[in-house]
């Protein structure tokens, strides 16, 4: 529904993956053919189910002249047979399945705005809502093995209605931009913050490889001369935020965990030339 300064939509899609293949190193297509349960298993057992989704949205877009715009959505997504890679406690390896279903729904926006004359400021956010619908046989935890819980024998554990992992609820951008014209070029200089929630990493759901709520904070300050040379400096993690890009299960090792650290402060010059 297009307007002068105002779009309303909405959106109807459907996804589609393909088959795919568990090749792991201990999986069924390596170590067929056998028998689980008097049942004969073979190599073809190791493809997984294709995955589907189904999403609907609806947003809009508001433009106001000369100063920017607002952008807002909604929207519903519910994924058939989600094809993950997962941790096997029981063979110390990772490997490919299929997750059930999965519904994830949330509102994203995103704002930009001219404060005043050279000073723009930008802001995104979203919440998301991600869980299983259903998710039986899913991996068990290491502690659960260990304890003698759960196991493949035992039908793995049922994780239907659990959050989806990697999948931090709120995240929040914001950004500053300053831009001030000089004779023979122009400076420019900018501040980000940026927020995630808590979130686990790992799919069996081990609070152990959860990952706290943090924020970054990024500051860059640049010249660039009218013919094309300029140079800055910035700032990453300006507070040296303690954080991981990654916490899994060790390989072969039970009961250990590898992390994986986010980058800490980070201070650097830049150099520009345009030829």
């Amino acid at each position: 529904m297009p307007m002068d300064d105002l779009l309303v939509y909405t959106l109807l899609s459907r996804g589609y993956k393909g088959q795919a293949l568990d090749n792991s190193s201990n999986s069924v297509f390596y170590r067929a053919p056998f028998e689980k349960n008097n049942q004969p298993v073979t190599p073809e057992d190791a493809l997984l189910n294709p995955e589907t989704i189904i999403n609907w949205e609806l947003g809009f877009k508001q433009r106001f002249a000369h100063k920017g715009f607002l952008r807002a959505n909604v929207f519903v997504s519910e994924v058939t047979d989600l094809q993950l890679a997962s941790y096997d406690g029981n063979t110390t390896s990772f490997r490919f399945i299929n997750a059930g279903s999965v519904r994830s729904q949330g509102v994203e926006m995103a704002l930009q705005w001219m404060l005043v004359d050279g000073l723009l400021l930008h802001l995104a956010g979203s919440y998301i809502d991600a869980y299983y619908l259903s998710f039986t046989g899913a991996p068990c935890q290491v502690s659960q093995q260990m304890a003698g819980t759960c196991s493949a024998q035992m039908g793995g554990q049922d994780l239907s209605g659990k959050k989806v992992n990697e999948t931090p609820p709120w995240q929040w951008v914001a950004q500053v931009d300053y831009t001030y014209a000089l004779s023979a070029g122009e400076i420019h200089a900018q501040i980000d913050f940026q927020y995630q929630d808590s979130f686990i990493f790992d799919v069996d759901q081990d609070k152990q490889t959860e990952q706290s709520a943090f924020g970054l904070v990024h500051l860059a300050l640049d010249f660039m001369h009218y013919q094309g040379v300029g140079m800055g400096i910035f700032i990453n993690n300006l507070f040296d935020e303690y954080h991981a890009e990654r916490i899994i299960d060790a390989p072969i090792f039970q009961g250990a965990y590898q992390l994986y650290p986010g980058e800490g402060r980070r201070v650097g010059l830049s150099f520009q030339y345009d030829y």
